[in-house]
């Protein structure tokens, strides 16, 4: 059995569309349209939108491919590339809005409950689809992309404690979501 390692396969395919190489596009695109839908869908409620903000990251990325230097991970690149697009499509709908004004103090507690009730992706990601655009946003940034406050604060144009307060009020109104679910699913 061959082993083919994808690192050096997307490294050639980098390089081709890098010389707008259309075989290295398509493969890029292949191979990573699945994760990068997945990130626009993530931010986006509608699927058809998502779709298309997914097809704007490629345009952006192709368009860009010559900027990225191999430091890092090439998916982490557009993967940014495609949170930043899905935000700019946030914007331009005018979903994109902060609630407000909240207490900088707010703090949800992380409790280790012992709660049974579990829940799918699909259910997951509508409880996050009922939060407001802003503090969905900042939510998905922070505890699932990995970005840190200062980055959602420059990427966003809000201060950090901004950041930490949709943060915390994201966390508290899908508490009380993953609560009512259980409450109706598990009559507890």
């Amino acid at each position: 059995m061959k082993v083919i390692n994808l690192h050096d396969q997307s490294k050639a395919w980098i390089e081709l569309a890098m010389h707008g190489d259309r075989k290295g596009q398509k493969a890029i695109y292949d191979n990573y349209v699945t994760k990068l839908l997945a990130i626009s869908r993530r931010y986006i409620d509608d699927v058809f939108a998502a779709e298309d903000v997914t097809m704007a990251s490629f345009v952006k990325i192709y368009k860009s491919i010559s900027s990225y230097d191999g430091r890092g991970s090439f998916e982490a690149w557009i993967s940014r590339i495609t949170v930043y697009e899905s935000i700019s499509y946030l914007r331009s709908q005018k979903k994109y809005q902060m609630i407000g004004p909240l207490d900088e103090n707010l703090n949800v507690q992380h409790e280790n409950e012992s709660d049974n009730s579990t829940f799918d992706e699909e259910e997951l990601q509508w409880m996050i689809d009922q939060l407001p655009a802003g503090c969905k946003t900042v939510f998905l940034m922070y505890a699932i992309d990995g970005y840190k406050h200062q980055e959602i604060a420059e990427a966003l144009s809000i201060t950090e404690g901004t950041s930490k307060s949709q943060l915390s009020y994201a966390r508290k109104q899908l508490k009380e979501l993953m609560n009512q679910s259980a409450t109706l699913t598990y009559g507890r």
